[in-house]
């Protein structure tokens, strides 16, 4: 069964959105800055303090030559960004159920 049938998407956000089949990857991280609410900032250890989090950013190519392109171009960029370039091969998962009804004496 095959969850999706379109193209591959460049930037999913989705499970629904990654390939089913292998591809080429370039993950980063990505930081949101999360404001406290009012009770933290006037009761300092009540409320919920700001924060950062940081969040994975995957960026899918379906050939290794657009993949090589993109890799080249961030390595020769002044400001370099962290990132790891992976093949990703999705497993193939499946499930067998099966139903007894023989009853024990």
């Amino acid at each position: 069964m095959t969850l999706r049938t379109q193209k591959s998407i460049r930037w999913p956000h989705k499970v629904v959105e990654l390939p089913n089949e292998p591809c080429y990857m370039i993950l980063t991280t990505t930081t949101v800055f999360i404001e406290g609410d009012e009770r933290s900032r006037n009761n300092p250890g009540h409320g919920y303090p700001a924060h950062s989090e940081e969040y994975w950013r995957i960026e899918c190519f379906d050939n290794e030559d657009d993949w090589v392109a993109e890799i080249k171009r961030r390595e020769a960029s002044r400001n370099k960004e962290p990132y790891k370039a992976i093949k990703a091969i999705p497993a193939i998962i499946t499930t067998t159920i099966s139903v007894d009804t023989k009853v024990e004496p």
